[in-house]
């Protein structure tokens, strides 16, 4: 358990959909979405899918396909190290920053009257949601690797730093699996033109 951040492109039907239906929202955010992983990770789990029985032949495949659903991403607990990763700031207090797209990442977006499990859905609206893909196309996921090491990361005492030990280079590996599929799903949202909504579960 824990928090877990969860992404959803949001047509405009769905985005009125989230204003006046608060139920329609647990479709749109659902539990248990797993994170990306880094791609060896995959190649492994369909090697795996070949000497497994059927159910859980079914099971992984559910989780590949999930995985590579663009209009859905979660950050699952590793959302406030990449947070960190991304502007140095260790806060995990929600605000929107309409001058600064990279905090808007994370923990930006406007909250509307829906309740997620852990605060209100936000929503990225169309600009914003621009900006950040522009700003996201600057990351370099080599460059954050030079910048912070597992020193630093450990001692920021993020939310979601595993335990017992803390981050080490293979926990670290997940969370910037993270990055690229980050800058493609706010780059197909913005290509798009739409909303992107944010629910920690």
């Amino acid at each position: 358990m824990g928090m877990s951040l969860i992404y959803r492109r949001l047509s405009d039907e769905q985005r009125k959909g989230l204003e006046r239906d608060p139920p329609f929202s647990g479709s749109l955010f659902p539990a248990g979405t797993p994170p990306p992983v880094p791609p060896e990770v995959v190649a492994q789990m369909k090697q795996k899918m070949r000497e497994l029985g059927l159910l859980k032949r079914i099971f992984l495949w559910f989780m590949l396909r999930r995985m590579n659903d663009r209009n859905i991403l979660s950050l699952d607990k590793s959302w406030h190290v990449v947070h960190f990763l991304l502007t140095g700031e260790r806060t995990m207090n929600p605000s929107h920053s309409s001058d600064n797209p990279l905090h808007n990442v994370v923990i930006g977006g406007r909250p509307t009257p829906i309740d997620s499990t852990f605060g209100p859905v936000r929503v990225i609206e169309k600009a914003d949601v621009k900006k950040i893909a522009t700003a996201l196309s600057d990351v370099n996921t080599d460059s954050l690797r030079l910048k912070y090491s597992l020193a630093d990361l450990n001692a920021a005492d993020l939310y979601g730093t595993p335990e017992p030990g803390g981050w080490d280079s293979r926990e670290l590996e997940i969370v910037f699996a993270c990055i690229p599929r980050l800058k493609a799903f706010f780059a197909d949202a913005a290509a798009s033109n739409q909303c992107v909504g944010i629910a920690v579960v």
